[in-house]
């Protein structure tokens, strides 16, 4: 049995034969000679011998034999090949065929990730940057957690092999000289100026996020509150109020989660508990805000439904006795039925009992009116506080009426025969002559031919004899422009 002693490369110990020592410590000599190598260097260049040993089968208990550090010689090449200045003019290594893909901290301006692909498929960096700045815009933000991901999962390029098997080159002497003799743990990256500015800068809008959604949580939280508390419906429907919880909780996934990132930019590094932690708060926090909206989804969509059962319906007596002429100002239309008697308006209405009364309010002026519904009425599913109301639905009796004026809103008109009726509709409003039938239409309308106008404006006809349409007699045909609509429902 041949004599076995102890041998360390890189502070690994290894038990190697006494021949196979004397044979790895003159190779070892002969490369610090001829590469000039500092500490640093030799360090590197024993990592390598412990990978190709570890691939030659030789680890753990295993000893060293002069057969392997042969092998050694063999891949990594042989010292008296080396020219003067430290490199040889060929490798006698292996040509490494493939690469690894892996951070290139060397080259970083964040976290290495796109020097790192670059390096693998062989191309200038600034392209790869360039698409990672474009692409949170056409992939709507989910290439950033796409970066996170491969920041965290992808290794980083630290030792002299690491950077030359990232780039496909071989893993020789000479490459671990070009390479250098300081082993790149991302210290140099993280000192450059502009990194250091890019990191500041980052965290710095980091914390600005951050806080920005804390004030929002602080604004946000009692106004939800005092919504619920106000509203009418909101408290049957403890779904709401569910959608409401896991929202917060989300919302408060996505504080911890800048703060963890604010945590890796200050410290310049992703540790693998750290990467899982990020991994499990983003994967929690879609998980969670995806269930928040899709109850949110489903009981606002279903809302309809129930708020037609919760509506409440009052009679109000509105002063149009023998009103001839009818200005119209309502956002959430009005509908006109003609019929005898004293005049009086059906309002439907989710809300309080005391909110309804300022909604529909009459001005008189001989026999000309104005009906005016307030815009304020008209208020959000959580904001149905005391001076709100949800979706009014007003229905007027009055007189039948000679002249109707749609200044902004719209209009249902339903009479029983009459001989003419005078309307004009402003941009942005709307008629709908429902029933009965007018034998001449007299229709004034702003300038129809577009221009300047946002707005559309339609008229819906039932049934009339007769069209003069700004003071031009028309055949009653539809006419379809991008301003102006007018349609027959025949």
């Amino acid at each position: 049995m041949k004599e076995v002693k102890r041998v360390h490369l890189a502070r690994v110990s290894y038990d190697i034969e006494v021949g196979a020592k004397k044979k790895l410590e003159t190779y070892l000599g002969a490369i610090s000679k001829a590469m000039e190598a500092d500490d640093d260097t030799m360090h590197e260049v024993e990592l390598r011998m412990i990978e190709l040993l570890e691939t030659n089968g030789v680890k753990g208990s295993q000893v060293i034999t002069g057969q392997d550090v042969d092998l050694l010689r063999e891949k990594l090449g042989n010292p008296g090949d080396f020219s003067e200045d430290g490199v040889g003019g060929e490798d006698p290594g292996p040509v490494v065929s493939g690469r690894r893909l892996m951070r290139d901290i060397d080259n970083a301006w964040l976290g290495g990730v796109c020097a790192g692909v670059a390096a693998f498929f062989g191309i200038n960096p600034l392209w790869i940057r360039l698409l990672a700045v474009i692409s949170p815009f056409i992939s709507l933000g989910s290439s950033i957690l796409i970066y996170v991901v491969l920041w965290i999962a992808l290794p980083s390029a630290k030792s002299a092999s690491d950077k030359l098997e990232m780039k496909g080159e071989p893993v020789t002497l000479s490459g671990i000289k070009q390479v250098g003799s300081r082993v790149a743990n991302g210290a140099d990256a993280a000192k450059r100026p502009l990194l250091v500015v890019l990191r500041f800068m980052l965290a710095l809008g980091l914390m600005v996020v951050a806080f920005g959604v804390v004030i929002a949580l602080a604004i946000a939280l009692p106004l939800g509150v005092s919504a619920i508390n106000d509203s009418v419906f909101v408290k049957e429907s403890p779904w709401l109020i569910a959608a409401g919880g896991l929202a917060l909780v989300a919302a408060m996934l996505f504080v911890l989660l800048i703060f963890m990132l604010i945590y890796a930019v200050i410290r310049w590094g992703v540790t693998r508990r750290l990467g899982v932690a990020i991994v499990t708060v983003i994967a929690a926090g879609l998980l969670i805000g995806g269930f928040a909206i899709g109850i949110g989804a489903f009981v606002v969509g279903s809302a309809p439904v129930d708020i037609e059962h919760k509506k409440q319906t009052i009679f109000v007596p509105v002063d149009l006795e023998d009103v001839k002429d009818l200005t119209v100002d309502a956002e959430s239309g009005v509908k006109y039925i003609v019929r005898p008697g004293a005049p009086e308006a059906k309002i439907k209405y989710i809300g309080r009992p005391d909110s309804i009364k300022d909604i529909l309010q009459v001005s008189r002026h001989g026999d000309k009116a104005e009906i005016d519904i307030e815009k304020a009425s008209l208020c959000g599913v959580l904001s149905l506080t005391d001076r709100c109301v949800f979706k009014p639905e007003v229905i007027i009796y009055g007189p039948k009426l000679d002249r109707i004026e749609l200044e902004d809103g719209g209009m249902i008109y339903n009479t029983d025969n009459q001989s003419s009726l005078d309307v004009y509709v402003h941009e942005g409003s709307y008629i709908q002559l429902d029933r009965g039938v007018v034998n001449q239409l007299n229709l004034k309308t702003d300038d129809i031919s577009c221009e300047g106008f946002s707005r559309n404006t339609s008229v819906y006809i039932n049934s009339i004899e007769r069209l003069i349409l700004n003071g031009k007699e028309q055949p009653l045909e539809s006419i379809s422009r991008d301003c102006f609509n007018l349609t027959f429902n025949h």
